[in-house]
């Protein structure tokens, strides 16, 4: 015996207002997490007098740290977000700051 059209419980149109509208806020929250620093970063290299190799070199690592972060906090999967976290901050936080001559 079978069914002549199987479907989901939850249809495309019988979803909550309510989770329509906390996901269309996240979404919003996402988006404007990614281009708030990227305007601001693209503000930056246009008003630099003289941009050399170095400077662009630096927003554009600016630029894939804003997605990398945003990229780790929209995974579902934790366990790997985490251990991306944890390598960072072992492995390449200490030689960033040396050469960044950071405090």
């Amino acid at each position: 015996m079978s069914t002549p059209h199987p479907r989901l419980a939850a249809g495309g149109a019988a979803r909550h207002p309510a989770i329509l509208g906390r996901r269309t806020r996240e979404r919003l929250l996402l988006l404007s997490a990614v281009l708030v620093p990227t305007v601001l970063a693209l503000a930056i290299s246009v008003e630099m007098p003289t941009p050399g190799v170095k400077s662009v070199a630096e927003i554009l690592g600016i630029l894939l740290g804003v997605a990398a972060v945003i990229a780790l906090m929209v995974s579902r999967r934790y366990t790997v977000t985490l251990t991306l976290l944890a390598l960072y901050l072992g492995l390449l936080d200490g030689p960033v700051k040396l050469i960044t001559n950071s405090k």
